[in-house]
Parts: structure tokens; C-alpha cells; sequence
């Protein structure tokens, strides 16, 4: 009967467990090269305004580094831009990301504001009030989530609700844009046809709107309208020059000009 060599075989154990571990030491440091890469390659593509290209790297990056929850949430960020969640299918594929994060963490609040826009452009009612519940719980002195409760009455057409949620939002935070223009919009659309009863705050608004952001393209093709509206065109068209010298690229200053 043969006899086992002991110290050979003792011998070929050690150099196969060293093996062993020198390859997954060697995996580990090619996963952690890819990873670095990967995020590189997402980071430079997000600076080149190649957002599809941007959300495929980090995409692959976390394959690799599956519990960097900020690297996730920077995704949900990039999949939720208007530009990308243009349809059910993008939105849906946002939300779920932002969903994973926002379970692992839910005091992550303005990825949470994120996805109530989402879930706003995308007609859900129910699943948006539920996180604009949370959000007026834990953010009560933020001036994002009243405007997105006016958002949120608007898209089921209840024109005085929106109001004074957008009129909470200017209260809270004076340099809230946004608010303004939506609140101009949704008051010239009461006023239409009718007896101008909001002439005077929406006055007000445009004049204060013009002092917080004087050179917002939005503010200027607003003011710009609106002085339009009054018959003072020469004012009008001073306001559009005006944002077309700061903002030459933007579109909405030139389908102002147009009108």
C-alpha cells in the first residue's frame, strides 16, 4: 500500500490556498481598478452634458461598488433630470432607484424632492402626496415643498389651492423664481376673459420676481410678456435683449422674441 507523501502534500495545500488567495487578491484589484474607472468615465461624461452616457457608467460602477449609497443617489439625480425621464419608462426606472436609496435612507430629503417631480409629471397623485406628506413633516421650513404642493393641485386643476401653496412657498423663501412664475402663470390663467382681480399681485410679482433674478432667462421672458401684455412693447423687447446677452443659448427667450 502506498504512503501518502505528508510534506508534499502539506507543501501543494500551502502553495494552492497562496494561489488561491493571490487570484482573488488579483480580482479584487482589477474590480477596484474598474470600478475607479467606471466612476471616472461617469464623472466626465456628466461634465460634458452626456447624461445618458453619464447614468450608463455610474450604472456599471455600481455593479461593482453595490453599497455606495451616494454614488446611487447621485444616479436617481441624473435619471430623474427632465432631459432624461422623458417617458413612463425612464421615470419608472428613476423612481426605482431613488426608492432604493431613499429605503436605505430616508432623510435624504431633496432626492425625495426629486422623485415628487416625478411623480407629479408623471400623473401620480397618490404615490406623490405620500412623500410631499413626509417631507412637510421633516422639512417644515423648506420652501420646496410648498411649491411642490402647489405643483401637485395644479396637475389636478385646483387653481386655488395651487395659489396659495405657491404664495406659502414665496413666503418662506423670497428668492424661490420658480414659485413666481408659476404663481404669475396661474393667476393671469383666473384672470382670463374675466374681471382682472389679481392685476396688482401679479404687478407685484413681476417687480419682485425682476429684483431677486434679474437675469433668470425665465424672469426676463416673463417680464417680458408681461410688459407685452400692457402694450409697453419697447420695454418688452429690452427685457429679452437683455437676457439674450446673458443667456444667448436660451430657447425660451427666443420663442418670446417670436411671439
Amino acid at each position: 500500500m502506498r504512503k501518502i507523501n505528508t510534506k508534499f502534500f502539506v507543501f501543494l495545500v500551502i502553495t494552492l490556498t497562496l494561489l488561491a488567495g493571490a487570484v482573488f487578491g488579483l480580482h479584487q484589484l482589477q474590480a477596484g481598478n474598474i470600478a475607479e474607472a467606471l466612476l471616472w468615465q461617469a464623472n466626465q461624461a456628466e461634465k460634458d452634458g452626456k447624461l445618458e452616457r453619464a447614468a450608463k457608467y455610474l450604472g456599471r460602477y455600481l455593479e461593482f461598488v453595490r453599497e455606495d449609497l451616494d454614488q446611487r443617489e447621485h444616479l436617481g439625480m441624473i435619471l430623474s433630470e427632465p432631459l432624461l425621464a422623458n417617458s413612463p419608462q425612464r421615470r419608472a426606472r428613476a423612481r426605482f432607484v431613488i426608492e432604493q436609496v431613499l429605503a436605505k435612507d430616508p432623510q435624504r430629503h431633496v432626492l425625495r424632492e426629486r422623485l415628487c417631480r416625478n411623480l407629479i409629471a408623471a400623473r401620480s397623485f397618490d404615490s406623490a402626496k405620500e412623500h410631499l406628506n413626509y417631507l412637510e413633516k421633516n422639512q417644515a421650513n423648506s420652501a420646496e415643498v410648498p411649491y411642490l404642493r402647489g405643483m401637485w393641485h395644479e396637475g389636478q386643476k385646483q387653481p386655488d389651492r395651487a395659489m396659495a401653496a405657491y404664495r406659502r412657498a414665496i413666503q418662506t423663501d423670497a428668492g424661490k423664481v420658480d414659485a413666481y412664475l408659476r404663481l404669475v402663470a396661474i393667476l393671469k390663467q383666473a384672470d382670463f376673459g374675466k374681471e382682472p382681480h389679481h392685476a396688482a399681485e401679479i404687478e407685484q410679482l413681476v417687480v419682485t420676481a425682476l429684483e431677486k433674478a434679474p437675469h433668470d432667462a425665465s424672469v426676463l421672458s416673463m417680464a417680458a410678456q408681461h410688459a407685452q401684455e400692457k402694450g409697453n412693447t419697447r420695454i418688452a423687447l429690452n427685457y429679452l435683449e437683455d437676457g439674450l446677452k446673458q443667456n444667448p443659448l436660451e430657447p425660451c427667450l427666443y420663442l418670446a422674441l417670436a411671439r
